[in-house]
């Protein structure tokens, strides 16, 4: 096969079936192909793949050779096309991170969101204000039985929090809807909250590459498990609890 040692995903291709029944110039006009992508955030507009005259002179590549790779490499799924008509070259490897990356961020971007209104609802909780007199809806009269507003609140932006660091850890995050409406772990939540700040809690997590899943079973930290007694987290927190010049109180004043 035809070795393209200065391309990082070239070598993925040594072993693709696909690409290995190519001809040596549908090979080439492939390559020059995914060339093109890199530079578009492997996305190719779809006259480009219409126009084939014109695109082969563009990167160089025989005309026919051009046409019978786009017709095999959208049949093989390595050209999908999109809601907007564009072709996304499937690059192996790398595209797949890339997705992921852009997975992560679309994810880790909602959990801002979400902890920014949480804020908000705070700060307008916070101002005096007159109001019309409002009927709840039947959801929130289901989670006002279970806490109050004020812990409800504290409660959300600590979820918000933890699940911050949580998709950044690869730790369980946390659903604050079905969290609320379990009395047993709201009492767990308000009773932690009451004792440690979230922050400090997360801070000792991460000095902990035991808790973080560096142990022989895999094990990881969940909110729950952190939540759920007040001696464990007293003791991770009391060994793992630093700064530069000695430990902080694990008591909130």
């Amino acid at each position: 096969m035809i070795e393209l040692p200065w391309y990082p995903w070239s070598n993925e291709y040594r072993e693709d079936d696909w690409f290995l029944a190519l001809t040596m110039g549908q090979r080439w006009a492939w390559v020059a192909l995914l060339s093109r992508a890199n530079e578009t955030a492997w996305s190719i507009p779809d006259h480009l793949l219409r126009v084939t005259d014109v695109t082969a002179r563009v990167i160089q590549c025989d005309e026919s050779d051009l046409r019978v790779l786009i017709e095999s490499a959208k049949s093989a799924k390595k050209l999908i096309q999109q809601p907007d008509g564009d072709w996304l070259v499937v690059a192996g490897d790398k595209y797949r991170q890339q997705k992921q990356k852009r997975e992560a961020a679309d994810r880790q971007q909602k959990h801002r969101d979400a902890a920014l209104r949480i804020t908000d609802v705070t700060k307008s909780n916070s101002t005096p204000h007159h109001t019309t007199p409002h009927h709840k809806t039947e959801k929130e009269s289901t989670l006002s039985h279970i806490c109050e507003n004020d812990e409800k609140v504290k409660i959300e932006n600590a979820v918000a929090q933890w699940n911050l660091f949580a998709e950044r850890a690869g730790l369980p995050i946390v659903n604050v809807e079905m969290l609320l409406k379990n009395k047993t772990r709201v009492s767990h939540a308000s009773a932690r909250l009451e004792q440690f700040s979230m922050t400090d809690m997360i801070a000792a997590i991460q000095n902990s590459p035991h808790h973080m899943g560096k142990n022989d079973s895999g094990w990881k930290i969940s909110w729950d498990w952190i939540m759920s007694s007040k001696t464990k987290m007293e003791a991770l927190m009391d060994k793992h609890l630093t700064t530069g010049k000695g430990k902080r109180s694990l008591v909130r004043e």
